[in-house]
């Protein structure tokens, strides 16, 4: 059986679960925080539906989200819920880790010790393997940033590691995107500050979107230089009316290889990777994301990853079974 580790609202589970029905394949979808039907005798386990782990073959972690009860979103006393949500939290993880664990000899495509390798991380090893990177500081200090300006044309400021993302009781939805640095708006911040990851500000030809699974790419440009100013810094923010142009493309062979790396020594088999193709023609590695959204690349291309992921599930289930 394919246990796929993901939650309710992610549509690229719910594509791949599509074909595995249309293929008739056997599987069941839980959100590893969030179990509800959960048995352990240290024994037998079972997961939901009484099935047990010893019938699970094949694990797609693709991502996970807490739930908590409502009473404790709401409750007037924000101490108090914050204590009681950090608990349930930490409740939940130990036993997902239990669970992970009983699982490790399975099949799985990512795995939740890996899913989350920080952005800096990534650029560091990638640096190390002769992968070209964006000229990059991560500092405390204005007067770091202000040296670091003199070596660049132009800077840009983003997450550390996760993209941060607002919602409202309205349905408003808020999303940070990478931002230019406006170097006289800087002199009037403080000398010290929260860490900041600064980069130069990379002059485009095109980006690139890559899915990576287990060796192979499928790899999209995205002429996001021809949009408005907005898009050129960072092409989620285009405008919704004017998308920009978006073709299949094809990675030279160099490129790839050194990116296959890259995956093995963050032990993924999975992966979306953000590329810049500059006006000096260098392939610049900006950061690969194990959980990113590959539909945006699947449909654009007709690449149909949605099967191609459902298909490798459905072999590794096959060959696990005929042990």
């Amino acid at each position: 059986m394919i246990l796929i580790f993901s939650n309710n609202s992610d549509p690229s589970t719910t594509h791949v679960c599509k074909w595995l029905r249309n293929l008739c394949a056997e599987y069941i979808v839980l959100n590893p925080l969030d179990i509800t039907s959960f048995c352990s005798n240290f024994e037998n386990t079972w997961l939901a539906s009484g099935i047990s782990y010893n019938s699970i073959n094949v694990i797609w972690y693709r991502r996970h989200s807490h739930y908590i009860p409502e009473y404790f979103m709401k409750t007037p006393d924000f101490y108090f819920s914050q204590k009681i949500q950090n608990n349930i939290s930490q409740e939940k993880k130990a036993i997902s880790e239990y669970i992970i664990d009983l699982l490790k000899d399975k099949y799985w495509l990512n795995s939740a010790k890996t899913i989350r390798v920080p952005k800096i991380s990534q650029l560091n090893i990638a640096n190390k393997l002769g992968i070209d990177i964006p000229k990059t500081i991560l500092t405390t200090s204005k007067k770091d940033i202000i040296n670091f300006a003199s070596s660049v044309k132009s800077m840009i400021i983003k997450p550390i590691d996760d993209t941060l993302a607002f919602s409202f009781e309205d349905d408003s939805f808020f999303l940070t995107y990478t931002t230019e640095i406006d170097i006289k708006k800087l002199e009037e911040q403080p000398n010290v500050f929260f860490p900041c990851l600064i980069q130069e500000k990379l002059e485009k030809l095109y980006e690139i979107r890559t899915f990576y699974i287990e060796g192979q790419f499928y790899s999209m440009a995205i002429f996001s230089q021809a949009g408005d100013n907005d898009s050129k810094i960072d092409f989620r923010s285009e405008n919704p009316d004017k998308r920009n142009r978006r073709v299949p493309y094809s990675l030279p062979i160099e490129i790839e290889r050194k990116l296959h790396q890259l995956m093995v020594e963050l032990n993924l088999n999975s992966g979306s990777f953000d590329i810049v193709r500059t006006v000096d023609n260098k392939y610049v590695f900006l950061e690969v994301n194990p959980v990113g959204q590959f539909g945006m690349v699947s449909v654009p291309c007709n690449y149909n990853l949605e099967k191609i992921i459902a298909e490798l599930l459905i072999v590794k289930n096959n060959e696990k079974r005929n042990v």
